[in-house]
């Protein structure tokens, strides 16, 4: 009967979770085609060029999403969600649908296989343990994108903060040159499109901000946040000093990038210092088991030898 019940419970989860995946698609798939005829009409209403008919209608996409989840907290724009996507290096519009999407359907997932796995390897399983079993699978589905955006903010951190101290030396040189600041840092942001394409992107996102008519303090401010480091924060608070009290921002700047690259030494030297604390346990556990094996397993034989020799006399 629990048998009948767990197979039933099965079936009813893989139902609705392929049910979601189809009403999905289905109002994916229907959007597109009202996007489409909406935007023939536009176009041909009002004239106006097809990036613009595009531009607009995303927005208004984006507005109604945003309405629609943001009493659940899903999809607002100024959502937490949304902020550790992007710190995370998630740029698309879609990501937090696809980040709410895996939190349905993961622990879905996980439940049916742990319930087939279970049933496979153990058919006279006790019902206690295959609930327990079905129940940390359900959890870590369900925490699964959590921890892996978690982990790829904090790996997009440590690059960012890495990268930091280059871009501050480019944009001095570049300031040096007679570049403003607005120029000097969309010509760094091509310089870190192939070396590091998230930090370029966070420099175009500040530069788009800045010719949609926001103040540069506000679109560093911004900038910073997306990059969720201290050097970013310490660079807006230096630059909003140099510019309210008039002071030469290259000079402040070439300070601060002198501070950057002695932090960048320190933590390198730090990393170097932490590694022979970091070895012990590799070597006790591995190496030194293996010298000790090597060095008196000869001595062992040639002793057990002797010891066997003088017990025959």
């Amino acid at each position: 009967m629990q048998s009948d019940v767990y197979a039933w419970f099965v079936v009813a989860a893989t139902f609705v979770s392929v049910s979601l995946v189809v009403v999905a698609l289905g109002f994916s798939l229907d959007r597109r085609r009202q996007i489409s005829m909406r935007l023939q009409e536009d176009a041909s209403a009002t004239g106006q060029p097809l990036d613009r008919a595009i531009g607009s209608l995303a927005l208004n996409m984006t507005e109604r999403l945003d309405a629609v989840f943001a009493g659940r907290g899903v999809m607002s724009s100024s959502s937490k969600v949304r902020m550790e996507l992007v710190q995370a290096g998630f740029f698309s519009p879609q990501a937090p649908m696809i980040y709410a999407a895996a939190k349905i359907v993961l622990p879905l997932v996980a439940i049916a296989f742990s319930y087939l796995g279970m049933k496979a390897f153990s058919p006279s399983g006790e019902s206690g343990a295959m609930l327990a079993v079905m129940a940390s699978m359900a959890f870590a589905g369900y925490k699964g994108p959590e921890a892996f955006v978690s982990r790829k903010k904090d790996s997009l951190a440590a690059v960012y903060r890495a990268t930091f101290p280059d871009f501050l030396d480019l944009l001095l040189v570049c300031i040096d040159a007679g570049l403003s600041m607005n120029a000097a840092v969309d010509r760094v942001a091509k310089e870190f499109d192939a070396s590091c394409k998230p930090f370029a992107i966070n420099l175009s996102l500040m530069l788009s901000e800045v010719r949609s008519g926001r103040a540069f303090p506000d679109a560093l401010e911004n900038l910073s946040v997306r990059l969720g480091i201290d050097e970013a924060k310490s660079f807006v608070t230096l630059v909003k000093q140099s510019l309210e009290l008039g002071s030469d921002v290259s000079t402040a700047l070439r300070v601060y990038s002198d501070e950057m690259r002695v932090k960048r030494l320190l933590r390198a030297e730090l990393m170097a210092n932490a590694l022979p604390i970091k070895m012990l346990l590799p070597l006790g556990v591995f190496i030194f088991p293996a010298l000790l094996i090597v060095v008196l397993t000869p001595a062992m034989m040639s002793l057990s030898a002797i010891f066997s020799s003088l017990v025959r006399k």
